[in-house]
C-alpha cells in the first residue's frame, strides 16, 4: 500500500476548517462473506495502516460508522473500504475521496468495489486561485530548469522563458480543475520530449475520477489512415457504424479541427508528427489514451450523446447518427464481447506462432515485463526452441504498438538473433543536476530515493551538464552468446510510430547491426536522443497536477537528424488495407521471402 499512497496521494488545500462529522455507509451485499468491515484512509482518525471499524447492527448488509475529522488544515480525505484480513476494494484503482469543505450532506453511501461517479456540479466546484496557480508555475519552472536534461534540446533558454511566461499569463485567474489540467497539459508538450508528460497513471484520485473515469468517451476505436479518422471497432449502440467507415466530424467539429485542437496536448520527441498522430488513435488497449483524456474536455457529449457524421466508402454516402458516450471500462468490455479482443493482461500482448514451413511470427506488444505474470524469458526460449527444431528459415518480430518498457528484452533477444559480434555506437548519458535542490525535494517522488543525490555517479561535463562516470566507451561490442537455440535464419522487424523508447533502441540496434530487415513505418523517438532512464514525479502542491521529469538524456556524439529509425522497407497503411483487414507489412515480408526463394 505504501507505493500506492506515494503515487496517488492527494494534495491538500490550506484553509481552516471546523470539525466535520461524516457518516459513511457501505453496501456489502455483493460480497459473499463480509466480516470485519471497515475503512482506511489518509486523514486522522483514519490511517492506511489500521482499519476503522464499521458495523451492521440491523443485519441489512449495509455497514455504517460516523467519523469525526478534527479541526485541521485539510479539506480532503482519501480512503478505501476493506473487510476481513485483509481484502481491499478497488484493487489497482484510484482511492475514493471526499472534499470535506464542499460536502453539502454529512452522510455518504457507497457500494463496495463500485467506483464513485462525480457529478459535473461537484467537479466544477473544485477551483484554484490565481495566486496558487502562479506558485505552481514557479515550482514547475525551477524543477524543470534545474533537473530536466533535454529542456533545451529543441528550445533555447530564451524560448523556454517565453513558454513559461505564456503559462503564467494563462493561469493568472481563478480556474476550475479541468481548466487547470488543460493549461498544464498544453504546456508540457512544448518541451518536445516523449518522456515528459502530464502522466495519467501518476495523477491523484481526484483527477482520475473527475476527468479520466467518467462515461464521456466516444464509443468506438479508430486509426489515422492517410490523414483520415477510420473506424476500426464499433462499440456503440448504433448499427450504422461499421469498421472501415470514415468519421468526418464529432459534435460538429470536423476531423482537421479535431487534429489541430488535440495535437498540442501530445508529448512526443522532436518535431515528427507520426508519433503524435499515432498517440491520438484510439485502441482501448492502454488504460489511458490522449483522445479519451482531452477530447471530452474540449467537446463533451451533449445529454450523454455524441453526434457523428461519417462517410461509407462502400456506398459512397455520408450519414449522421447519434451514439451514447461510454466509460473506458465499458468500452473495453464491449471490445472483448464483440471482437474477442482482451486487454486485461500484459501477457496477452505476446504471441508466437509458426505460420508456415517458411515463416514464424513473434508478436511483442509491450516490454513492460514487470507487469507480466508469465516468465517472459522462458516464453522466448520456448519460441526459439520451436524455430530450431522445426527449422523455420524466417522470423517476423512484430513490435507495432509497443511504446517500450525494459531494455532487458532487447538484450535477451540478442542472445538468439546475433550471428556474429556487432559494434554499436552508444550515446552520451548526461544529466543537469547532482543533487535535488532542498526547496524542491518535498514535491518530488520516485521509486529510488538515491536519484535525489547522484553526485557520486556523475562528473562535470560541459554546457551545464554532468556525465555519468560509468560511461567511458563510445562504442559497445555486443557479443554472440553461443546459445543452443540461436536462430540461424533471417529476421524481420515490423516497426511503427509507437516505437519511441526501448523499442526505438531495439530498432536502432537491429538496423545498425544489420540483425534484421526493418519493415513498416518510421519509429517514434529521435536520433537526436531520448530522455529517460529514471524519473521524478513532480506533484504541484496547489493544483495537485503531476508531471514526469526524466533525469538522464541520451545525446549522440555527432549531430544526428531529428528523425526516428527509418525501415529498410517502408510500408504505409492505406485506407484499402483497413477496409479489407489486410496486414500490409506482413504481406510485404511474405513477398520478400517469396522473391528470395
Amino acid at each position: 500500500m505504501n507505493t500506492l499512497i506515494q503515487l496517488t496521494s492527494l494534495f491538500f488545500f490550506c484553509l481552516n476548517l471546523s470539525a466535520q462529522t461524516v457518516t459513511f455507509r457501505v453496501d456489502m451485499n455483493a460480497v459473499d462473506v463480509a466480516t470485519q468491515v471497515g475503512i482506511r484512509g489518509s486523514l486522522p482518525p483514519l490511517s492506511w495502516e489500521k482499519t476503522y471499524p464499521l458495523t451492521d447492527e440491523d443485519g441489512d448488509g449495509i455497514y455504517t460508522g460516523s467519523i469525526d475529522f478534527e479541526n485541521r488544515k485539510a479539506s480532503k480525505v482519501e480512503f478505501k473500504f476493506v473487510y476481513g484480513d485483509l481484502t481491499w476494494e478497488l484493487d489497482g484503482q484510484s482511492n475514493r475521496f471526499l472534499m470535506l469543505d464542499k460536502l453539502p450532506e454529512k452522510e455518504k453511501t457507497y457500494e463496495f468495489n463500485i467506483p464513485t461517479v462525480f457529478s459535473e456540479k461537484e467537479i466544477a466546484e473544485i477551483t484554484f486561485t490565481a495566486a496558487d496557480l502562479q506558485k505552481d508555475v514557479d515550482i514547475l519552472e525551477k524543477s524543470y530548469t534545474s533537473l530536466h536534461p533535454g529542456l533545451y534540446r529543441y528550445n533555447t533558454p530564451e524560448e523556454m522563458k517565453v513558454h513559461f511566461e505564456a503559462l503564467r499569463k494563462e493561469v493568472n485567474r481563478n480556474m476550475n480543475l479541468k481548466e487547470a489540467f488543460l493549461a498544464f497539459s498544453r504546456f508540457i508538450p512544448k518541451i518536445r520530449c516523449g518522456h515528459t508528460l502530464v502522466n495519467p497513471y501518476n495523477q491523484s484520485s481526484l483527477i482520475k475520477e473527475a476527468i479520466f473515469s467518467k462515461a464521456d468517451k466516444v464509443p468506438f476505436n479508430f486509426d489515422w489512415v492517410e490523414g483520415k479518422m477510420v473506424l476500426t471497432q464499433n462499440l456503440s449502440d448504433s448499427e450504422r457504424l461499421e469498421p472501415g467507415l470514415e468519421i468526418l466530424s464529432i459534435n460538429g467539429m470536423n476531423v482537421p479541427a479535431i487534429i489541430e485542437a488535440l495535437v498540442p496536448y501530445v508529448s512526443a520527441d522532436g518535431h515528427q508528427m507520426n508519433k503524435r498522430m499515432y498517440a491520438l488513435q484510439l485502441k482501448s488497449i492502454e488504460e489511458y489514451e490522449y483522445f479519451d483524456m482531452i477530447f471530452p474536455l474540449l467537446s463533451p457529449p451533449v445529454n450523454g450523446k455524441y453526434s457523428i457524421e461519417a462517410y461509407d466508402h462502400k456506398t459512397r454516402e455520408n450519414f449522421k447518427t447519434m451514439v451514447s458516450a461510454v466509460s473506458t471500462a465499458t468500452r473495453k468490455e464491449l471490445l472483448a464481447e464483440r471482437y474477442d479482443i482482451k486487454t486485461e493482461r500484459y501477457d496477452d500482448s505476446w504471441q508466437f506462432s509458426i505460420l508456415s514451413d517458411q515463416l514464424a511470427f513473434l508478436k511483442m506488444g509491450t516490454f513492460v515485463t514487470w507487469k507480466m505474470e508469465m516468465n517472459w524469458k522462458q516464453f522466448l526460449k520456448d519460441a526459439f526452441q520451436q524455430l530450431k527444431e522445426q527449422q523455420v528459415p524466417n522470423l517476423v518480430i512484430d513490435i507495432r504498438g509497443n511504446g517500450g518498457g525494459m531494455d532487458d528484452v532487447s538484450r535477451e533477444l540478442a542472445k538468439y538473433l546475433l550471428k556474429e559480434d556487432i559494434r554499436v555506437e552508444e550515446m552520451l548519458s548526461l544529466t543537469r543536476y547532482q543533487k535535488v535542490p532542498d526547496d524542491l525535494e518535498s514535491y518530488l517522488s520516485t521509486w529510488d530515493n538515491q536519484f535525489k543525490n547522484i553526485s557520486s555517479w556523475v562528473a562535470p561535463y560541459k554546457d551545464g551538464f554532468y556525465k555519468m562516470k560509468a560511461d567511458t566507451e563510445r562504442y559497445t561490442t555486443i557479443k554472440t552468446s553461443n546459445n543452443k537455440w540461436q536462430f540461424e535464419g533471417h529476421s524481420f522487424l515490423i516497426t511503427d510510430a509507437s516505437n519511441s523508447s526501448a523499442t526505438f533502441y531495439l530498432a536502432r540496434l537491429m538496423k545498425l547491426g544489420k540483425v534484421a530487415t526493418l519493415v513498416g513505418q518510421t519509429t517514434g523517438g529521435t536520433q537526436k536522443g531520448i530522455n529517460g532512464g529514471a524519473m521524478f514525479f513532480l506533484r504541484l502542491p496547489h493544483s495537485g497536477i503531476e508531471m514526469d521529469i526524466p533525469l538522464f538524456g541520451n545525446f549522440p556524439y555527432e549531430e544526428a537528424p531529428d528523425l526516428g529509425i527509418v525501415p529498410d522497407v517502408v510500408v504505409e497503411k492505406t485506407l484499402e488495407d483497413v477496409i479489407e483487414g489486410k496486414d500490409a507489412e506482413l504481406e510485404a515480408i511474405k513477398s520478400i521471402i517469396s522473391d528470395h526463394k
